[in-house]
């Protein structure tokens, strides 16, 4: 019995132990407080990573509202986050309302600064605090994180920061004007320009420069009227379109009284057949609209010009494009001229910088590079000489430049903005002397004028060259108040040693060479008849040739030695999340 009984015992305990049943209560039994314990970490992980994300919001908040007001950066942040239910705790009551004391824990630091949003520089050093004239504002908020659960594990330190920066932009121009109208001219040289026939009138061209238009109307316009798909004012800026085509968009803009309206359809009309063509972002930078989608509007800087500038400067990077040079015959002869031809070859802005730019500080903007050779007939009174001289008068006009260096908002971003430029004109050369087609069409290699020859009979050779420079290594301020910024005003730089009169300059340098058939090498000396005669002529035909020479090139909207700036609008911009 004690054998059995001993038997059925050892029976029970062998199947107790093979036995299956209960086994997932046991381990339930034995994990549950392990799961208990990951599951109170990942609820407390996902509500600090909410406080984290709810912190950088509110770190966002309040650097918008500090850029706002930059002078008072610190009440401005912390107002912010007290109008959202989150107080800093060290604030005091100057910085925050009544009803906003909740003894919040949150740390808050505001630093004002310069930002720079320059591509080059890494993102992480682009601000930099404590700059004499701050446009940035970094908030850091710090703040113990909350737990729920997960009690028996210290809470962690959450921390964000934001940047916000006020990029204020301006739009302004160089060395696109006309400063006199002559209608005759001008429709020879656009004419010349765009391959096509002009035929307005000086009243066209005064309504033309009078009516001003809106770039981004223009652009919006010119989608349609080339029936382009650019999704960006940058896409539409960077496609070839024709210069018949700009002309009709133009016209098409509101706002143009009907004196513009009706010359910018007869320029469209007589530009139809024209196959000049431009990319216009060798011409325009819009600086942050590039990027905006055509047809919409930022409530900030909306640049507008004037539609002559916006031509005229359009016809000559068409021709520089096209390589196409103005070939003049003008009478000069009421000037006491003889005959006078002209020839106008244009190069682009250096470096592909546009003569009209929207940007923020550091913007540049260059003028075309431009060649002119002009022949004037001039006639002799001394007998025994042929009754008329060619002289060969040969320009050459490097692009002037003109910086961005400032935009100052009195009052903020509610304040009119003054505008700070740094400009310096081109550095211009003058010769006597002859240059090949070739040699003048070629704008990437300075020219190299040869002697001209002035008298070429079997007993007398009569030769010369001269030459002069005009340049400025310095850069000039200019300033522009709001007033002058409504109305457009032009300021002009010229360098600090312009020619009195650039014909008697290059008389000055001039070098003649004599020589009589039979006697080769024999110099005369200054005191030849003949090399006196043509002196005497050439001395008594600069003052006219001076006068009609800087009539021409005002007309062409060329100056030696000078550089004109437009600021043609400002925006102090509105704050944004840079960092």
């Amino acid at each position: 019995m004690r054998v059995a009984a001993a038997s059925r015992l050892a029976d029970t305990l062998i199947a107790f132990a093979r036995s299956r049943r209960g086994n997932y209560a046991t381990l339930t039994a034995l994990t549950m407080p392990l799961l208990f314990m990951f599951a109170a970490l990942a609820v407390d992980t996902g509500s600090l990573f909410l406080e984290r994300r709810a912190l950088q919001s509110m770190a966002d908040i309040a650097a918008i509202a500090a850029a706002t007001e930059i002078t008072k950066a610190y009440r401005a942040a912390a107002m912010a986050l007290a109008d959202n239910g989150l107080a800093p705790a060290d604030a005091d009551d100057a910085h925050l309302p009544d009803a906003a004391h909740q003894g919040s824990s949150v740390q808050m630091r505001v630093e004002t600064g310069l930002y720079v949003p320059d591509p080059s520089v890494n993102v992480g050093h682009r601000f930099a605090a404590g700059a004499a004239s701050p446009n940035a504002v970094r908030v850091s908020l710090s703040m113990i994180g909350e737990r729920f659960f997960a009690g028996f594990i210290p809470a962690p330190t959450i921390a964000a920061s934001a940047t916000a920066a006020t990029l204020p932009e301006a739009a302004f121009s160089i060395g696109s004007r006309l400063a006199r109208l002559d209608a005759g001219v001008l429709n020879a040289a656009l004419g010349a320009l765009t391959g096509s026939a002009l035929s307005l009138s000086l009243m066209d061209y005064e309504a033309l420069a009078s009516a001003d238009a809106s770039l981004l109307d223009v652009l919006d316009a010119l989608k349609s009227e080339a029936h382009l798909d650019a999704a960006t004012y940058g896409d539409l800026l960077r496609t070839s379109i024709r210069i018949g085509q700009l002309v009709s968009a133009m016209r098409q803009v509101g706002g143009l009284e009907l004196r513009p309206r009706v010359a910018l359809g007869r320029l469209a009309q007589a530009l139809d057949r024209s196959d000049a063509r431009l990319q216009l972002d060798n011409l325009l930078e819009l600086g942050a609209h590039e990027r905006m989608p055509v047809g919409f509007r930022n409530p900030g800087l909306e640049p507008v010009v004037p539609a002559l500038d916006l031509l005229s400067a359009a016809a000559l990077v068409s021709a520089a494009n096209g390589s196409r040079q103005i070939e003049l015959g003008l009478d000069a002869r009421a000037t006491g001229l003889g005959d006078v031809s002209l020839a106008l070859a244009v190069g682009e802005p250096a470096q592909r910088s546009p003569m009209f730019r929207a940007g923020g500080t550091g913007a540049l903007v260059r003028t075309a590079q431009l060649r002119l050779m002009l022949r004037v007939k001039i006639g002799l009174s001394s007998t025994g000489l042929p009754p008329l001289i060619e002289l060969p008068l040969y320009l050459e006009l490097a692009p002037a430049e003109a910086r961005l260096t400032g935009i100052s908002c009195s009052a903020g971003t509610t304040g009119e903005p003054s505008v700070t430029i740094a400009a310096r004109p081109g550095v211009a050369s003058a010769h006597i002397g002859t240059v090949g087609p070739a040699e003048f069409e070629r704008m990437d290699a300075p020219a190299q004028p040869r002697p001209v020859t002035f008298i070429n009979t079997p007993l007398l050779t009569i030769s010369g060259a001269a030459k002069t420079q005009i340049a400025s290594r310095q850069f000039s301020t200019l300033r522009f108040d709001p007033a002058e910024i409504k109305r457009h005003a032009m300021q002009r730089v010229s360098t600090a040693k312009v020619a009195q009169s650039l014909l008697v300059s290059l008389l000055n340098d001039l070098r003649l060479e004599v020589r009589v058939a039979g006697v080769l090498g024999l110099n005369l000396g200054s005191a030849g008849p003949a090399k006196a005669a043509l002196l005497d002529a050439l001395t008594q035909a600069a003052p006219r040739l001076d006068e009609f020479l800087d009539a021409l090139l005002a007309i062409l909207g060329v100056s030696i030695g000078e550089a004109d700036i437009r600021v043609l609008g400002a925006s102090c911009g509105r704050p944004v999340l840079v960092q």
